[in-house]
């Protein structure tokens, strides 16, 4: 396991019990935005290789021990730019995905370069993406208040509006979304990949949640939700 926070990256080899400082003193904290939270992500392929996002992005080849910046907010003109702000980091064998204060970018050389994937987006301050699919392209993104995206590998498609602070693909199914608007005060779902959408459940009485509330998925595609407590959804039910 691997946690990061502004203090540094830490790794547990005892899933979770304890963790251990990887650096002592770390390069990037300085760059850092005080409102932007650190991303991270590690290698399927290679557990060693891991993805640390900041106001840039950083990388290690040593499980943390060093790492080296690999995307320049201030060079426009640079194959290795992105913009401020790496709110997400995910990737697959093939692909890297960062979601920015300027849109969506992506690597196919490990970090070496980026390419913009914004078009379409409508210059959205994208604050969410999902984790990709196993075999496929697909991405859906949450903006701040310009709904949510479907990517297809090439082109992005708006299906939902207002602030969506985080959708994600079902992995059971690839072709349900979910997605939760501001608090998770409603969530709204697609079966279709985003070409239609509706709301099918507002927040669970008497709670609140934070400005994005997270989902994951049981092995049988069953959603959950993070409030104050964690939530199961089924035909549009809080258990």
């Amino acid at each position: 396991f691997y946690q990061s926070s502004y203090g540094g990256i830490y790794h547990s080899s005892e899933i979770g019990d304890r963790y251990e400082r990887m650096i002592e003193e770390t390069p990037f904290v300085e760059t850092s935005s005080s409102n932007t939270p650190l991303s991270i992500w590690t290698s399927s392929e290679n557990e060693e290789v891991v993805y640390v996002g900041t106001k840039a992005i950083w990388k290690s080849g040593d499980a943390g021990e060093s790492l080296s910046q690999v995307s320049f907010p201030s060079l426009p003109n640079s194959p290795s730019f992105t913009n401020q702000n790496i709110f997400e980091l995910y990737g697959n064998d093939e692909c890297i995905f960062t979601c920015t204060d300027g849109g969506v970018f992506k690597s196919t050389d490990q970090g070496e370069s980026f390419s913009p994937i914004s078009n379409g987006l409508n210059i959205a301050q994208v604050l969410s993406l999902s984790k990709p699919i196993t075999g496929k392209s697909d991405l859906v993104a949450g903006s701040v208040n310009n709904g949510a995206f479907h990517y297809n590998g090439s082109s992005w498609k708006n299906f939902a509006s207002g602030p969506i602070t985080n959708a994600e693909f079902n992995p059971s199914y690839p072709n349900q979304i979910f997605a939760c608007t501001e608090f998770g005060n409603q969530i709204v779902g697609s079966t279709d990949g985003g070409f239609t959408y509706e709301v099918i459940a507002e927040k669970p009485d008497n709670e609140t949640g934070n400005y994005q509330v997270p989902i994951a998925f049981k092995a049988d595609g069953t959603p959950y939700f993070g409030y104050q407590y964690i939530y199961k959804l089924q035909n549009g039910d809080w258990t």
